[in-house]
């Protein structure tokens, strides 16, 4: 077997960590992977697609909101507590 890239999950943060794992094995299962901003701006900018562009900006808009709300209700949490 291959090796993996080095453990760095102890210094990053639980994402990061899951975001490096994914780069360590991603070229050994070689899988297509696109980052959904970088697919957005294929198919609107580069291929004219207004539809499937449209349809990866719901989806990353989607995905991203509620993200966005646990990190607004961690923030508010610890301006409480401190």
């Amino acid at each position: 077997m291959g090796k993996l890239a080095p453990a760095m999950s102890l210094q990053l943060a639980p994402s990061m960590s899951f975001i490096a794992t994914l780069q360590g094995v991603a070229p050994k299962i070689s899988v297509n992977t696109s980052v959904l901003a970088f697919e957005y701006y294929q198919q609107f900018f580069v291929n004219s697609n207004t539809g499937p562009a449209s349809a990866v900006v719901t989806i990353l808009c989607l995905l991203i909101a509620p993200l966005m709300w646990l990190q607004i209700r961690t923030v508010r949490h610890q301006q409480e507590i401190s």
